[in-house]
């Protein structure tokens, strides 16, 4: 994010989707960089109330959560989401296909965001499903650059754990 936006304080991060592992990690680095925090979860897959809380005192410039897609990617510098069946949720797909249709991440949703917003997933994706195919495929995805920049991050906490010196 910080490559495609700059300094971090005060800017916003939208999560859409479950408030899983992903989210969980996201918002509490944002909130710790003195990020805006705003997650778009349908109901039964929000954050619980002590969580939020929890954001707010990582000092978190805001967090908010809402239960409609387009008031949660209201005014975001960063739109980011992820799978809605993560592994071993398999037998759940159907009920969170439904849960979910409303939260995916067309180019009607990023027109919410700022102008100039990026667009962001851990991958894999599944276009059509939580992101729509032109705007994983359009011009505001860094999805791409996300995974590259991952790579060089995991290559450097294995050097680290493996004890070799730069």
């Amino acid at each position: 994010m910080q490559q495609q936006l700059g300094d971090l304080v005060g800017k916003t991060v939208c999560y859409v989707g479950d408030y899983n592992n992903v989210a969980r990690s996201l918002a509490q680095t944002c909130a710790l960089l003195g990020m805006n925090v705003r997650l778009g979860c349908p109901i039964g897959y929000q954050a619980e109330d002590g969580e939020m809380e929890a954001l707010q005192k990582l000092g978190a410039g805001s967090v908010a959560q809402f239960e409609n897609i387009h008031d949660a990617v209201h005014g975001a510098h960063a739109v980011h989401t992820d799978v809605w069946t993560s592994m071993g949720q398999e037998s759940e797909t159907s009920k969170r296909e439904k849960s979910f249709a409303n939260f995916q991440v067309t180019e009607s949703v990023m027109k919410d965001a700022e102008v100039g917003a990026i667009f962001m997933h851990c991958l894999p994706a599944h276009r059509g499903m939580e992101v729509a195919a032109e705007v994983i495929d359009g011009p505001r995805s860094k999805v791409f650059e996300q995974a590259h920049n991952r790579m060089h991050a995991a290559r450097g906490l294995l050097a680290f754990l493996m004890g070799v010196n730069a």
